[in-house]
């Protein structure tokens, strides 16, 4: 059935589809170069260690979108079509279909994907925060650019979390809010912020994974929690303790793998943590940099494995 978070595909044959923003770019199902994406109307951007903000984590200034894959969870799920055209149709169709319909799995057979967006954002009644609210991080992925992470840097005060929460103008829509950094957990107040925003909408945490338990206990009450598996500094106590986290039994707890990840030391960590009724696994996504247009290329780009 479709939700306000189902992410909608409309192929080259005039059908809509239902697909995973993972799958696509799993697949290079859809290059998003040159289409025509809605990054102004429906999400924000807060970055708060620096105070900015914006609509999309691209920094697209345009409609006309300039990189070929989102790297960045809440872009990819804007509506955007390869030309306003093909938006048009997808929004047309969209209108004939309702919380009841049964929609099909996008694959390959069914024709090449000319556009997309999360059926929420296409009926005009969700809105998109991707809220990265410091860059304090204890890890060090290579393939993590600066602007995003630092191993010393300070704490925003909460003040400021407050008053960036209160210049978020949604227009009566749904708010789902994306908590990132960094790493969220390592802020004292997260738990204050997660509940902040949980008063308007819905939340989602994205983490590594090495707060402790007692943290994803609570966090779990009021927020999706989902941990990425780094490949470059994951181990085995770290995949034993996803599964006691997986225990708890509480919220919705997802597991996100790349490409890079190393199935066959791991991969019966993740046959365990399929068991479990509350967990879901993402993967393997395609590694990606998040790093700006127009910047200069650095150290994690080289990598081979990065794509």
């Amino acid at each position: 059935m479709v939700n306000t978070s189902t992410f909608v595909v409309l192929t080259s044959n005039n059908t809509l589809k239902f697909s995973s923003p993972s799958y696509l770019t799993k697949n290079d199902s859809a290059s998003f170069l040159k289409w025509h994406c809605e990054i102004f109307s429906h999400s924000k951007t807060i970055t708060s260690q620096t105070g900015r903000t914006g609509n999309s984590a691209c920094c697209n200034k345009s409609e006309e979108c300039n990189i070929p894959i989102c790297a960045c969870p809440t872009d990819i799920n804007l509506p955007k079509a390869k030309n306003k055209s093909s938006l048009w149709s997808l929004r047309t169709l969209i209108k004939t279909i309702t919380k009841h319909t049964m929609l099909e799995e996008y694959c390959p057979e069914d024709g090449e994907i000319i556009a997309c967006g999360v059926y929420g954002l296409l009926l005009n009644q969700r809105f998109l925060v991707d809220w990265n609210i410091l860059r304090r991080c204890n890890f060090t992925c290579t393939y993590c650019p600066p602007d995003i992470h630092d191993l010393t840097i300070g704490f925003p005060p909460f003040e400021q979390y407050q008053k960036e929460f209160s210049e978020i103008e949604a227009n009566g829509k749904q708010t789902h809010f994306t908590l990132n950094g960094g790493e969220p957990t390592l802020h004292p107040n997260i738990l204050d912020i997660v509940k902040m925003c949980k008063e308007t909408g819905t939340v989602e945490i994205l983490s590594n994974g090495t707060a402790p338990i007692s943290m994803y206990n609570n966090l779990l009450k009021h927020a999706k929690v989902t941990i990425s598996l780094h490949h470059e500094l994951i181990n085995e106590k770290h995949m034993e303790k996803f599964i006691d986290i997986a225990f708890l039994g509480k919220g919705t707890l997802t597991f996100k793998y790349f490409n890079t990840f190393d199935l066959e030391k791991f991969g019966k960590y993740l046959h365990i943590l399929k068991q479990f009724d509350n967990v879901g696994l993402t993967g393997p996504v395609r590694l990606a940099s998040r790093s700006f247009p127009g910047k200069p290329r650095g150290q994690a780009e080289e990598k081979k494995w990065l794509t």
